[in-house]
């Protein structure tokens, strides 16, 4: 019989913490989207070394991805991305209290599928938030339909944590200038842009790997599990 993926840390149940998931629309000015989108799918800074924590968890080799650092202790420092947190993304999570310890890019291609995992343990205090700049389409303009989602692909699907096949639990689509926050705990993945998607479509999604605190402090070290050095969304 299948093993069930390991349980979370404590913390938050499943279905607690899928209560807690919120949706942004409209978080950033256009330019700034614009520019952030622009300067990450013609800018220098990819590699192909990022790995999902969910294949060492699940028993599979590195499975690979594109990875770029934007804000991390190390020193990387992408003034775009510090704009789109401090000035409009931070603002927008109400009281909260949040502190940054990075912030990245992943990029998929088509058949480029992310490996189902976790961010951080436990939730709370780890939170993750992803931002989209840009639509399944291509660009800032999102079409509309019920069927979308299926045909372009790039979701961010959010899995149990059942014995056997996972269920599908909620499944976010991505639309320019929109974002999500979750807490880390929830298991997750990026689907790949399907062949309906724009020919040599980068899916991109830029991570904000976050900690609840009530001291409100500045920037510290990752948390000790599922460092933040890949893991598709």
């Amino acid at each position: 019989a299948a093993a069930a993926p390991a349980a979370p840390a404590v913390g938050w149940s499943e279905e607690e913490a899928l209560r807690q998931v919120q949706l942004f629309d409209e978080l950033a000015p256009q330019n700034l989207v614009e520019e952030l989108y622009s300067r990450l799918v013609d800018g220098p800074g990819w590699s192909f070394q990022g790995t999902s924590t969910g294949d060492a968890l699940e028993g599979r080799g590195p499975r690979r991805f594109w990875y770029r650092p934007l804000l991390t202790p190390e020193g990387d420092e992408d003034e775009a991305t510090r704009r789109l947190w401090e000035v409009h993304v931070l603002p927008r999570l109400g009281p909260r209290r949040f502190r940054l310890l990075r912030a990245y890019a992943n990029g998929q291609t088509r058949e480029l599928h992310g490996s189902p995992h976790v961010d951080a343990e436990p939730s709370p205090p780890y939170w993750t938030l992803l931002f989209y700049p840009h639509c399944m389409e291509g660009g800032a303009a999102c079409l509309e339909g019920e069927n979308l989602t299926e045909a372009l692909g790039g979701e961010t699907v959010f899995l149990s944590r059942d014995v056997g096949p996972p269920r599908e639990l909620l499944a976010v689509r991505p639309r320019a200038n929109s974002a999500v926050l979750f807490p880390s705990a929830l298991r997750h993945f990026g689907r790949a842009p399907s062949a309906a998607a724009p020919w040599g479509l980068l899916r991109v999604t830029v991570a904000f790997k976050l900690v609840e605190d009530e001291r409100g402090d500045s920037e510290e070290a990752d948390p000790p599990m599922h460092r933040a050095s890949g893991g598709k969304k």
